[in-house]
């Protein structure tokens, strides 16, 4: 019981690593922070986002999810800084004028996606 425990938390720390080097290596697409804990995913269509199956209120959380579906998850998504995103959200409440930065590029959807190579050892175990 306890080897399953440390390896469910092995995989999910895999995963977290994995995300925190897609954020690194993108960065912010609206002002290139680059440091990975300011980092947050964007949904660039709300209605493409994952709905968490559970009960509570918490946010869903990719850590918990495959390799195929963290990559079809972060594919529907960009790379925010926490105050880029939270400025982005408060552009769409009623009333604000929305302006969106004309230079910003979806980098995830343009740029493939690949597995890091530490990472390959469990898409096939």
């Amino acid at each position: 019981m306890k080897d399953q425990r440390k390896m469910k938390d092995r995989q999910r720390e895999d995963r977290y690593n994995f995300c925190a080097n897609v954020k690194t290596q993108f960065g912010c697409s609206e002002c290139g922070e680059d440091h990975y804990i300011c980092l947050e995913f964007h949904h660039v269509d709300p209605e493409e986002k994952r709905q968490n199956k559970g009960k509570t209120a918490q946010p869903p959380s990719i850590f918990h999810l495959g390799w195929d579906n963290i990559i079809k998850e972060l594919a529907k998504c960009e790379i925010m800084c926490m105050n880029c995103h939270h400025k982005f959200h408060d552009r769409e409440m009623p009333g604000a004028e929305i302006q969106k930065n004309k230079n910003s590029t979806h980098k995830l959807r343009q740029e493939k996606m690949t597995f890091p190579e530490e990472y390959q050892r469990e898409l096939y175990e």
